[in-house]
């Protein structure tokens, strides 16, 4: 019995690390949960891209930029590609 001990208080001592304790753990910020997404930056551009490699941003004969999907609709105001749509 008492050989058994440690094995029991080693399964008890996991099984109450596992129970809930990820509960209490903090938000993940939303810093690390922003979206980036791809412009092409030329006069007549006027949507955003999810992947590098769409086809709409192939065409693009100017600088390709990554940023956040909240500046592409606003500051740029882009809206999204119509081969992604």
């Amino acid at each position: 019995m008492l050989a058994k001990l440690p094995k029991i208080a080693f399964i008890g001592f996991l099984f109450f690390l596992l129970s809930g304790f990820t509960e209490h753990l903090p938000s993940v910020p939303a810093k690390s949960q922003t979206t980036y997404v791809y412009i092409c930056v030329t006069k007549n551009s006027y949507a955003y891209h999810f992947d590098y490699y769409c086809r709409g941003l192939k065409q693009c004969k100017g600088e390709k930029r990554k940023v956040t999907l909240s500046d592409a609709k606003g500051k740029y105001e882009r809206k999204i590609c119509g081969y992604e749509d």
